[in-house]
């Protein structure tokens, strides 16, 4: 019983990674609840984000021709945690959406305001948020001009790194891609472009951009052209007969590689002035492989010099 009574007090004597843990919650008329949070840290690791995700909050989004589209956004919200501090507090974020932004249109300035909260809300140097949303944009057929709606994955991503904030704006794009050599090889009379066909597919294009100044940045539905209109041809939610055969003659006669669509995105991104930063990823979903493809150009801008960044970030 002495050696075990011993080592019992040993043990007690050994020093915690924490300085203090509150073991219960103190009783009265005015009840203190303990912040266990804000219990120093001992083990001297920082860490760089931590956070919420997978969070649904409603946003209203400007959109180009001067109205207010209501869309149900996916949040991530993070900061950074200095070594000494043992946890954040998961309930603020959730709270800097609750208090300010329910019912304001959502911007790039609105999108700083709401980093600049969190950031002062959490007291960290380091806060990023990103937003992710389906939205929904005005189109219609080639051929009938039948009008419809369709939506694209859009993606607002903000960073504040001390006093230095960032806005990235991305867009998802579906469209179809035909392949070159495919056509060529089927080719019948070269002179007048017949051929027994290409095979085709649907391609993913996700261009990222950020501004210099980040306001006014870029729309939506601009940063959506772009990528639409680098497709061998567009993606249609509704097409009669003659639609379907002027989006299968378009594809046939303007067929494109992965590396063709990624770089016909980039040359209109970079006669966009404001721009200072681009990144597109291009996936084409093969039809006669098992496999995919895909190709990423990354650039940014240093004076009136674009020049190639660090691979795609890969």
């Amino acid at each position: 019983m002495g050696q075990v009574g011993n080592k019992n007090k040993k043990m007690k004597k050994k020093r915690s990674s924490v300085d203090f843990i509150p073991t219960s919650i103190p009783t009265g008329e005015k009840e203190a609840m303990p912040d266990v949070h804000a219990v120093r840290d001992r083990r001297g690791v920082g860490i760089n984000r931590v956070g919420v995700s997978a969070v649904k909050f409603p946003m209203l989004l400007e959109t180009k021709n001067g109205s207010k589209q209501q869309v149900l956004a996916t949040f991530k919200m993070y900061g950074s945690l200095l070594k000494h501090v043992k946890g954040a507090n998961m309930s603020r974020f959730v709270e800097v959406l609750l208090e300010d932004f329910k019912t304001v249109p959502i911007s790039g300035a609105k999108f700083k305001g709401l980093l600049q909260t969190l950031q002062r809300r959490l007291d960290s140097d380091d806060v990023y948020i990103s937003a992710e949303f389906d939205y929904v944009v005005s189109k219609e057929t080639p051929a009938t001009k039948r009008p419809h709606l369709t939506s694209h994955k859009c993606r607002f991503i903000g960073q504040i790194l001390k006093k230095e904030y960032r806005l990235t704006v991305e867009t998802s794009v579906l469209g179809a891609a035909y392949c070159p050599c495919s056509k060529e090889m089927c080719l019948v009379d070269h002179e007048k472009d017949i051929g027994k066909g290409a095979h085709g597919q649907r391609s993913l294009a996700s261009l990222q951009i950020r501004t210099n100044p980040t306001q006014p940045g870029m729309w939506l539905e601009d940063m959506i052209y772009m990528s639409e209109k680098s497709f061998s041809a567009e993606l249609y939610p509704l097409l009669k007969r003659p639609d379907e055969k002027a989006v299968t003659i378009q594809g046939y006669e303007n067929p494109k590689y992965v590396e063709d669509i990624a770089r016909d995105i980039i040359v209109k991104v970079k006669k966009k002035p404001k721009v200072c930063f681009a990144r597109v990823s291009v996936t084409n979903f093969e039809s006669i492989h098992p496999h995919d493809v895909e190709c990423i150009i990354e650039i940014a801008k240093k004076g009136r010099t674009w020049r190639q960044t660090n691979r795609g970030g890969i």
